[in-house]
């Protein structure tokens, strides 16, 4: 060999191992990268486009169980094959990934042609995977790191072959290197879901804490207030022995005391639901029966504001719900149609059902609730709610509980109203 000649091998020998390095380096920095899932496969499709000329390839990955291949991402097609799946062992793709062998097949036309030929005309193809549909030549390339199939190389071309065989030989050398780049990009994508969930968990924890902290120093503050106050006062009206006064004063103890189970109930209620530590213990109940326990517990309330309750129901309705929160739900519904409807207003409870559920609806003549507020009434927020007909205090505590609550027994709630002309709840539960 000449002098030239030599000198233009070894030329050409250092171009290639100057090619070599290049794609190490630019894997290696890849490898490095913490990035999303989709951004790395899409960086290294981009590599084996840029250093090898590849214009069409993509990287599938395995499912659950490895039952098939899910093509992740792809570089080069005009048609748009993400999300497309192959059984495993179909395909050169699904083949490379069974074996975890690297498959290259050359010449694929002719060997159509010869298919067809000894087949007498009849159809037969060679098994291909999403891609082109008359390639000349395809490599599948199994990504493998400690025995574990991470991902599978697919890389076509018009041409007799993708690769020379220098640069098959060298990217297969490359392929475990690529598998954990992959596999870090994977790690990558399940740390920031987790961070994300994590973070959203504080969130709605912190949220939770400052509506209790809100609650606690605003509307627990005024009974213990009140309490504090009519002590000294029965004290003073015991010394002057004004019995008549001590016994009014009883009855506003009984009130406050009221007032304050129900906002100790609903308060540890919704911080429950809302740490997700309460259990839905759901059992056969009948709708009518618990409805009645319900209306009874507020015959005073109804009283003392002149206030009619109506029921209509139809025949005996069993539901499947938990009696407590039920319960629950139903006295604060109607503590609220009591608290919004004037004196000498009606209530109308009608009970009654579809074909999948027991419907209960709780109509009041009451002041109704504005369209602005009706839209975000269940939104946890720091707003009060309206006072009511008899400036009644509220927190907006108790419509958040109903919620929570009707969700956790599979219902619903719908709430229609309009200013002045009353309010309209309705509950579904399942039937049972």
């Amino acid at each position: 060999m000449s002098q030239p000649n030599e000198i233009q091998s070894l030329h050409m020998q250092l171009n290639e191992a100057k090619k070599k390095i290049e794609l190490i380096r630019a894997v290696t920095l890849d490898l490095n990268k913490m990035v999303s899932l989709q951004e790395k496969l899409y960086n290294i499709l981009k590599i084996l486009h840029d250093q090898f000329f590849i214009n069409y390839s993509m990287i599938l990955l395995p499912g659950p169980e490895s039952k098939y291949l899910t093509v992740q991402a792809h570089y080069g097609y005009e048609t748009d094959y993400k999300g497309i799946s192959i059984p495993m062992g179909s395909g050169i793709a699904g083949l490379a990934a069974l074996k975890k062998i690297p498959i290259n097949i050359t010449g694929i036309r002719r060997k159509r042609l010869y298919l067809n030929i000894a087949s007498q005309g009849a159809q037969a193809a060679l098994p291909q995977s999403p891609g082109l549909d008359d390639p000349e030549s395809q490599i599948a390339i199994p990504l493998v790191s400690n025995n574990e199939l991470v991902a599978v190389l697919l890389a076509e071309s018009y041409n007799i072959s993708v690769f020379n065989k220098e640069d098959e030989a060298f990217l297969i050398t490359l392929s475990q290197s690529i598998a954990v780049s992959i596999q870090n990009s994977i790690l990558f994508d399940t740390m920031e879901n987790v961070i994300a969930k994590r973070t959203e968990e504080l969130e709605r924890s912190n949220k939770t804490k400052d509506r209790l902290f809100s609650l606690i120093s605003h509307d627990l503050r005024g009974p213990i207030t009140s309490f504090h106050n009519i002590a000294r006062l029965v004290s003073h009206y015991n010394r002057q022995n004004e019995k008549e006064k001590i016994e009014q004063l009883s009855h506003r103890i009984d009130q406050s005391v009221d007032k304050l189970n129900v906002l100790l109930d609903n308060l540890l209620n919704w911080a429950l639901a809302q740490t997700k530590e309460l259990q839905c213990r759901p059992e056969r109940l009948n709708i009518i029966t618990l409805l009645t326990e319900v209306m009874e517990m507020f015959g005073d309330h109804l009283a003392l504001k002149n206030i009619s309750l109506c029921t209509m129901q139809g025949s005996c309705l069993h539901i499947e719900g938990d009696y407590h929160m039920l319960s629950a739900v139903f006295r604060n519904l109607l503590s609220n149609a009591i608290k919004y409807t004037p004196r000498n207003g009606q209530i109308l409870v009608n009970i009654h059902s579809d074909n999948a559920h027991a419907l209960v609806e709780i109509h009041d003549t009451g002041i109704g609730i504005p369209a602005e507020k009706l839209g975000a009434i269940f939104m946890p927020d720091e707003k009060k709610s309206t006072r009511g007909t008899d400036n009644e205090k509220g927190t907006g505590l108790g419509l958040l509980v109903v919620h929570e609550f009707v969700q956790l027994n599979q219902g619903f709630i719908r709430i229609e109203s309009e200013p002045q002309q009353g309010t309209k709840v309705t509950v579904g539960l399942p039937l049972k």
